[in-house]
């Protein structure tokens, strides 16, 4: 049976708790994607959820959460209601969110293989930063959807 979170809760950086949703397959080859946004973006902007559903159909799990201090909250993770914590928001922040927030779901699931998949402000190599990528690992794809 396939497993979902949705609007599961992960600590970032500072102590600050953000949002994440989480499928995997019954057929789960081991594989993890971690979806990352970029600058003012949040989980569920856009295509993200399709995107997640083309994968967890092919078997791999997917991820996708958002940063600690991307402008959202807990309780309103669409309009932006905390500028205070976007105002605090820095580079290093957003890596520290990756670092906790994979390690969040290693623990849950064990993955054999992570890769990541962004989009905007670096969204696509900031894993690197976080991770110590190696290819032996995993990998990654990056867009830019017309951003320029």
């Amino acid at each position: 049976m396939e497993q979902r979170i949705i609007n599961g809760i992960y600590t970032g950086a500072s102590g600050r708790s953000s949002l994440y949703d989480l499928s995997v397959p019954a057929a789960w080859r081991g594989a993890l994607i971690v979806f990352v946004h970029g600058f003012m973006g949040f989980k569920d902007w856009g295509a993200w959820g399709l995107v997640s559903d083309f994968f967890v159909n092919r078997g791999f799990a997917f991820a996708k959460f958002n940063l600690s201090h991307n402008g959202g909250t807990i309780e309103d993770a669409l309009d932006f209601p905390d500028l205070e914590a976007f105002a605090q928001n820095t580079y290093s922040k957003e890596v520290e969110d990756i670092a906790c927030f994979v390690q969040h779901v290693k623990a849950m699931i064990q993955p054999k293989a992570i890769f990541t998949i962004g989009r905007l402000s670096w969204g696509w190599c900031k894993p690197f930063v976080c991770t110590g990528f190696s290819p032996q690992q995993g990998g990654a794809m990056g867009s830019d959807f017309g951003h320029w």
